[in-house]
């Protein structure tokens, strides 16, 4: 596996209001009262969730890159965070965003990985004062089945951060928009 070639990126005013708007909507559906699949109810985690989200997409805007983004506000889980399209065909991408500065490791609940099948997951962790994400890298859906399960909060599935992809390779992957004939 390519190593290294994370991609930071600066969080804006804009995105951390928009981040702090999505999540309020949520939390005014009564969602973080009730229990859900994945057992976490980590403060602010979907705050932290669509700064991720948001940061992302503005990464492929900068990149050019050929996507759809639109996050649910109504409480239910999106069928995927962004798609984006590689060889003209659609892939779901999953962005798990952190918060926390010693984590290591990309994580998935293992219910959240078997309820909501995703093409690739990608790793983020945002810096301690909110104002940069940095993109670790990323795993197909087959790769993060092969990773070790562990019990932590909620049995969860775990890659260092040093056996992901590059993101740079990710970037390259992905397709560009394609601008209208002339």
């Amino acid at each position: 596996m390519q190593r290294g070639s994370e991609i930071e990126f600066r969080v804006n005013e804009v995105t951390r209001e928009t981040a702090r708007f999505w999540s309020n909507k949520i939390l005014a559906t009564g969602l973080q009262r009730v229990p859900n699949y994945t057992g976490l109810h980590q403060p602010d985690r979907f705050y932290i969730g669509y700064i991720g989200e948001i940061t992302f997409r503005n990464v492929l805007w900068y990149y050019g890159k050929r996507f759809r983004f639109a996050a649910r506000l109504d409480g239910h889980p999106d069928e995927a965070d962004v798609i984006a399209w590689i060889l003209d065909e659609p892939c779901s991408l999953n962005i798990k965003t952190s918060d926390q500065q010693h984590h290591r490791h990309l994580m998935i609940p293992v219910a959240q990985f078997v309820k909501r099948r995703q093409d690739y997951y990608i790793c983020a962790n945002l810096r301690e004062y909110h104002d940069m994400v940095t993109f670790k890298g990323w795993l197909t859906h087959d790769e993060v089945s092969r990773q070790e399960q562990v019990q932590l909060k909620v049995m969860t599935i775990r890659a260092a951060f040093a056996d992901l992809h590059s993101m740079r390779d990710l970037i390259d992957r992905l397709d560009n928009i394609k601008s209208a004939p002339v």
